[in-house]
């Protein structure tokens, strides 16, 4: 038996369906980025230790988002963690506002090892609508996109080729 909307087309996440395609493409394609910069050499500095890391891949892969975004939703907030370490107010309201993590294990990404996720979520009145996330591959396989995404109650996966 197969997991609960496996190799299933997720729903329509309702009223924020276009907010949803909106963070499946970006997730897919910052999870394009990471993975050609994955053999690279990256500038790494740090953030509040010397375990918290930050590369220029976070820096490019938030600044997409957050530009595409507000394109598209000019009326939205945002909370990223890269502005956030930077000093940038963070606070989560009734607006509908985006949450990124543009690299969710920016510590295994500085070490070439291809476990990372782009997480993007998306709030209105504080609770989260959907949240599609681009994590790296099962331990074992080579680094893929595998997109999943969560609504309330619900969750659902998709393996998708990877060129």
């Amino acid at each position: 038996m197969k997991p609960s909307g496996e190799d299933q087309a997720a729903p329509a996440a309702g009223p924020w369906e276009e907010c949803f395609q909106a963070a499946v493409q970006l997730a897919l394609r910052a999870g394009q980025i990471i993975r050609k910069a994955l053999t690279e050499e990256k500038r790494v500095s740090t953030k509040t230790s010397a375990a918290d890391l930050v590369t220029e891949t976070d820096h490019l892969v938030e600044d997409l988002i957050i530009s595409e975004l507000r394109e598209r939703f000019p009326s939205h907030r945002f909370i990223a963690e890269e502005a956030a370490a930077s000093g940038a107010k963070c606070v989560l309201t009734h607006s509908p506002t985006w949450i990124i993590d543009p690299i969710d294990g920016t510590c295994n990404f500085v070490h070439r090892f291809p476990t990372v996720a782009v997480s993007i979520g998306f709030a209105v009145r504080q609770e989260v609508r959907v949240w599609p996330r681009s994590p790296g591959p099962l331990p074992g396989l080579p680094l893929a996109i595998l997109p999943f995404w969560l609504q309330p109650l619900c969750a659902w996966f998709a393996v998708c080729p990877v060129p």
